[in-house]
């Protein structure tokens, strides 16, 4: 099997509809091409704030592969409840990229917190606000009336909920055929692979 040559393309030199690829003039040959900000380029990402009080999202390190999503106002959450917390943010994401709502693992480790839709999409072409979808999974026996327990996940205004990835996606053509290519695994699913 022939091993494509690897070309590493700055994302500042990015261009639509790239057929060929010449070095010192000549055809290189097959090429497995990979866009990256190596070399300090960033890929813009137009956002808009919704509210005055929404923060601007921003990556904490500069090997971090998501961005932080704050909270916009203070919430709480019932034991059992699930409930949308906003951000004050829309984003124009590239075509040929989604984003993706991640939870953060602190949260995820030091409460009850779970994105219910984890991953959350949020596609190229949406302009609305983006909002996490947060669920308590603590038991709802106590969480009556307005008794608000002492498992509640109480966020404030500000507090990092969430954060984001961008992720490069393609879309496919989807053709009817009578027969699939066979393999070694065939149908096997939900565990066949192992006891667990």
């Amino acid at each position: 099997m022939q091993v494509q040559n690897i070309v590493i393309i700055s994302l500042a030199l990015k261009k639509r509809n790239v057929k060929i690829i010449q070095k010192d003039g000549k055809m290189i040959g097959d090429m497995k091409v990979i866009w990256t900000d190596s070399i300090g380029d960033k890929m813009q990402i137009p956002f808009k704030k919704l509210h005055p009080d929404a923060m601007k999202p921003k990556y904490e390190t500069r090997g971090s592969a998501g961005f932080d999503l704050h909270a916009l106002e203070d919430v709480v959450i019932l034991p059992g409840e699930t409930k949308l917390i906003k951000t004050g943010l829309s984003f124009e994401i590239p075509s040929n990229y989604v984003l993706d709502i991640r939870p953060r693992s602190g949260m995820s480790l030091k409460t009850k917190m779970r994105i219910a839709n984890s991953p959350g999409t949020i596609d190229s072409d949406y302009r609305g606000e983006v909002c996490i979808v947060a669920e308590n999974t603590e038991s709802n026996k106590h969480a009556i009336f307005n008794f608000v327990p002492s498992q509640s996940i109480k966020i404030k205004k500000g507090d990092r909920i969430a954060q984001g990835v961008l992720v490069a996606i393609a879309q496919g053509e989807f053709e009817l055929k009578e027969e699939l290519s066979e393999t070694e695994r065939g149908d096997g699913g939900f565990g066949s692979t192992g006891g667990n």
